[in-house]
């Protein structure tokens, strides 16, 4: 998934959460369990060079990249 640019990095990855798991993203546990959002954020924000952050939320492996793709697997 390609995330918008108007939208949070925090916000697009628990959405797409959301959609595998088939519930409203208010009923998933907090990213922060998982990964510091404004950290997050802030290294997306302010980079300039080739970034790519992978995380564990959920039973999911989360790889967010600066081309603004999110993308959500299963973990094995």
């Amino acid at each position: 998934m390609s995330r918008s640019q108007s939208s949070p990095i925090t916000t697009e990855v628990v959405k797409e959460v959301a959609e595998q798991e088939n519930v409203e993203p208010v009923e998933l546990p907090p990213l922060y369990n998982a990964v510091d959002p404004a950290s997050l954020e802030d290294l997306f924000d302010s980079s300039n060079s080739d970034v790519q952050v992978t995380f564990s939320y959920l039973e999911y492996q989360i790889t967010v990249s600066d081309s603004g793709s999110i993308e959500v697997s299963l973990t094995q």
